[in-house]
């Protein structure tokens, strides 16, 4: 039913707030308090969960940290949430994903650079801590830094857009898979300065499924 399951609310500075959905069942039309946000914080991923599935934390500069739920008390409305990744100098979270068996997870980067990786290369680890490399430090220079990771299958499509206004399909399987320490390959050529936005999941369409 709606009322089952948790709403996990991660910020830029790494903070994961876990809440169940119920909370949210009589919201007033002018809106509730999801969650308190630090001076300059943000709301970066909000995900769904059933209360026993494992997260992925992605920063900017490809550390990737994965855990499970479990480990993030739930929380009132009013807090603030939990500290999670740590974050080294000038890196933020680039979103949250909710780890599925089998998919891979994908990335792609400010000057179009994409790679998709197994989730099975990442350890479960506790919520705390750096996680692991998804990108190596050396490449962030060529690649710039991670966009927006997504959890996606095979048969999914992408949609890239970039702040220029330009926008692209492509398939999931066309990007290639490769480990957490690959450059990837180019996913979209960007013009002059343009530079990746933004990155979604597109289900197939039915008569593909």
């Amino acid at each position: 039913s709606h009322s089952d399951g948790f709403l996990c609310m991660l910020t830029r500075f790494g903070r994961l707030k876990r809440l169940p959905v119920e909370e949210f069942s009589s919201v007033r039309p002018s809106g509730i308090r999801a969650v308190a946000l630090e001076e300059g914080d943000e709301l970066t991923s909000v995900k769904m969960t059933t209360g026993s599935n494992d997260l992925i934390i992605v920063t900017a500069h490809g550390r990737a940290l994965r855990f499970q739920e479990q480990d993030v008390p739930t929380q009132g409305r009013a807090a603030r949430g939990v500290l999670t990744v740590a974050l080294g100098e000038g890196d933020a979270v680039a979103g949250m994903e909710v780890v599925e068996p089998g998919a891979t997870l994908l990335l792609v980067t400010e000057n179009g650079f994409g790679k998709r990786v197994p989730v099975e290369e990442y350890p479960v680890r506790s919520r705390r801590g750096k996680g692991v490399l998804t990108l190596k430090e050396a490449a962030l220079e060529r690649t710039g830094p991670i966009i927006s990771p997504r959890m996606v299958s095979e048969d999914d499509d992408i949609s890239i857009m970039t702040t220029n206004g330009m926008a692209m399909r492509v398939r999931a399987a066309d990007i290639p898979s490769m480990s957490r320490y690959a450059t990837g390959s180019i996913a979209m050529r960007l013009n002059g300065d343009d530079t990746i936005a933004s990155v979604a999941r597109l289900q197939p369409p039915p008569e593909e499924q």
